[in-house]
């Protein structure tokens, strides 16, 4: 019976030690498409990861843009309620995700957008 409580007692130990984890990745593929063609006349396309963390409040994109330069970037302009909650405004498009759901809409205002282009997620 002691050896049995000394293994309990070891176990909640160890356990209570474990960090839980407040940060969650995105991987999207997006596309450079063509204005009013519904993301069906695309030239390029990328991949982006985003890292979400809860705790310090931070977005981090990360991947390799068109050109096949490596992206690594903090998104300054963003509101985080959790991990699997939270958009942000990045240069081209506003990222949201609402319940693990991943959107994008394009900022009119952007250089990609008075080229007649837009970012299309791809599926």
């Amino acid at each position: 019976m002691l050896k049995l409580r000394v293994i309990i007692i070891s176990a909640v130990i160890l356990f209570s030690q474990v960090q839980p984890v407040f940060a969650k990745t995105f991987d999207v593929k997006m596309a450079v498409c063509l204005v009013g063609s519904n993301c069906a006349k695309c030239d390029e396309s990328i991949s982006v990861s985003y890292n979400v963390d809860s705790v310090t409040r931070l977005v981090t994109a990360s991947g390799t843009s068109t050109e096949g330069k490596p992206i690594k970037d903090v998104i300054s302009n963003c509101y985080i309620q959790d991990e699997s909650n939270w958009s942000c405004d990045h240069s081209a498009v506003k990222v949201s995700v609402k319940r693990n759901l991943i959107s994008i809409s394009n900022n009119k205002n952007s250089s990609l957008y008075a080229a007649n282009k837009v970012m299309c997620l791809i599926k």
